[in-house]
């Protein structure tokens, strides 16, 4: 037996500079409501109760609802600031007053700022940097009764307009959130700046009605604080959104007029209003809730539904629409960092949601372990636009990363064995010829290349250094017409057979009997390459010898040949 005493690792350029590059539809979570599809569903001539209820399955659409007189929203999302500047809008006066109702500054004129300390307490200073107050207790409310507030961040960006009065509360650490008490209906709704004021006008009453019972069904009265002002709760930007003009065209107009022909109106089921969650582009299809986030409860009007139109195209899947589907690519090593998982050989998607969304997948690693993570986890961490994921490629387009052999594939591409061809494909299915096995094991045994072939077919074939390297030392063998073929597709048995003269085998603790090699000329060698469990059969039984072996194939047997290589 001919024994192997150096393997060739080859470059990992490679594989660290190749991309794993993953394909989607849709952008969001995946629950309630598709804006872009409302958006089809409006431009195809659906009524806006038509598009909620459809969104929403077993709901209706509830006029002269008692909605609340205010709402509380903090503004910067989740952000805790150093500093904030206030200012009344057209130089108009701001007071700023304690919950207790008396002033502590009264007709502030220009950018003023609230600045907090590491006590915990207050300061309020002027544009000329002069202390108007300090050392107060949070919240301060900055009131301003003739006109908006213009709201700064702690660098001094214009943030935006608002209506109502904030109350700036202290972190207790030299930070500070900011919270808007603002008039529910309409003010409000006013400022929601989730989808483009252009959009059709049943699009935009479907977002109103529903962006009004989302609001209304997550209310927090024993918080300080109801709504983000983030895709956290929704988007708002203040009396900005009904301001909006561009062109000529005062765009706000048409939401302020969505929010008043829609007032009052919310989504409700079995008469409750409710947590009408919405998000950008489904792909064709949406989520049911507690499988887009497994630790949510079912939800009767949460189901996913069908978003197709009769011609069988999604209805989000309009022109202007840029995340209808997307791809996104990550190096290795990048991917491993976001994902926080090293060693990373492959990925499987154990469940599914009723749209093709990953529900949850195992993220299987090199040494044989795995780590189970949630879609929207996984999603959140590769900052994906969804989970609605059809192509999990890994080094190649057309290997998805659950593909069965996507671990060996990325091995052998890394150690330099195999690459791809021109078009940057790897073709797993298509079969493996004999020249293009010669040339795998000579790189993955480390034997260097021979010089000219005894073969009459193989002088002068771009193999050629390959076979006369395996020819030299007995691993493989001609035909009796003195030929190599080089180009003809190498057969199962005969991988086993070249394999068997090219290592120092025993017998294998696997037990195989496969019914269909018993007087196969390479019934030896393929027992004893199977009881290594280098090469297995198929799930019925059988090893089909004389079947033409895929690339897949080989790149499976050649990774787990490596553990024989001395």
């Amino acid at each position: 037996m001919f024994l192997i005493t150096s393997i060739l690792m080859g470059s990992t350029s490679a594989l660290a500079a190749a991309d794993y590059t993953f394909k989607g539809y849709g952008y969001g979570h995946g629950i309630g409501m598709c804006q872009w599809g409302a958006k089809g569903r409006a431009s195809a001539g659906q009524t806006y109760e038509q598009i909620l209820t459809h969104y929403y399955q077993g709901t209706k659409v509830t006029s002269d609802y008692n909605v609340p007189t205010t709402v509380r929203v903090r503004l910067f999302d989740k952000a805790n600031l150093t500093k904030t500047f206030i200012e009344g809008e057209n130089s108009s006066p701001v007071d700023f007053v304690n919950t207790s109702g008396t002033y502590v500054y009264q007709g502030a004129v220009g950018k003023w700022s609230v600045v907090p300390n590491e006590q915990g307490l207050l300061s309020i200073v002027g544009p000329d940097g002069t202390v108007g107050a300090e050392n107060l207790t949070g919240p301060i409310i900055a009131t301003n009764a003739t006109d908006n507030l213009i709201i700064y961040n702690a660098s001094g960006k214009r943030f935006h307009s608002y209506k109502g009065s904030m109350y700036i509360y202290s972190t207790g650490a030299a930070a500070l959130y900011i919270v808007n008490y603002v008039q529910f209906e309409p003010f409000y709704l006013y400022g929601l700046g989730e989808v483009p004021s252009s959009w059709p006008y049943d699009a935009l009453y479907a977002q109103a009605v529903a962006a009004r019972s989302y609001a209304i069904k997550n209310m927090k009265p024993q918080a300080t604080f109801d709504l983000y002002d983030s895709v956290s709760s929704q988007v708002y930007v203040g009396v900005d959104k009904i301001n909006e003009t561009s062109n000529g065209t005062h765009w706000g107009a048409r939401w302020k007029k969505a929010v008043d022909d829609t007032a009052k109106k919310v989504v409700t089921y079995g008469g409750t209003p409710i947590s009408a969650y919405y998000f950008s582009s489904c792909g064709g299809h949406t989520e049911n809730v507690e499988l887009a986030w497994l630790s949510s409860s079912a939800q009767p009007y949460l189901k996913g539904v069908s978003d197709l139109n009769s011609s069988g195209k999604a209805y989000c899947q309009e022109t202007g629409n840029s995340s209808f589907s997307w791809s996104a690519s990550f190096s290795k090593t990048d991917l491993e960092s976001k994902l926080g998982v090293s060693g990373i050989s492959g990925l499987k998607v154990t469940r599914n949601g009723a749209s093709p969304r990953i529900a949850e997948l195992e993220i299987l690693k090199s040494n044989g372990t795995k780590t189970t993570m949630a879609g929207s986890t996984f999603r959140s961490k590769l900052g994906l636009k969804s989970t609605w994921i059809h192509q999990m490629g890994g080094v190649f387009p057309d290997v998805s990363l659950d593909y069965w052999a996507a671990a060996q594939i990325a091995d052998l591409v890394e150690r330099g064995i195999v690459g791809g061809y021109p078009d940057g494909t790897f073709k797993p299915e298509a079969q493996v010829t004999r020249s293009q096995f010669a040339k795998m094991l000579c790189l993955a045994l480390g034997m260097a290349g021979g010089g000219a072939s005894d073969f009459s077919d193989a002088q002068g074939h771009w193999a050629e250094e390959y076979i006369s390297a395996l020819a030299m030392r007995g691993v493989v063998g001609g035909y009796p017409d003195g030929t190599f073929k080089p180009e003809a597709q190498i057969s199962r048995a005969e991988i086993c057979a070249i394999i068997s003269r090219a290592l120092d085998l025993t017998q294998g603790p696997e037990q195989v009997a496969f019914p269909d090699i018993t007087d196969h000329w390479a019934a030896s060698d393929i027992r004893l390459i199977a009881s290594n469990a280098i090469v297995n059969g198929y799930t019925d039984g059988t090893f089909k010898p004389n079947a033409s072996a895929k690339r897949s194939e080989v790149s499976a047997i050649i990774y787990r040949m490596f553990g024989f290589v001395q």
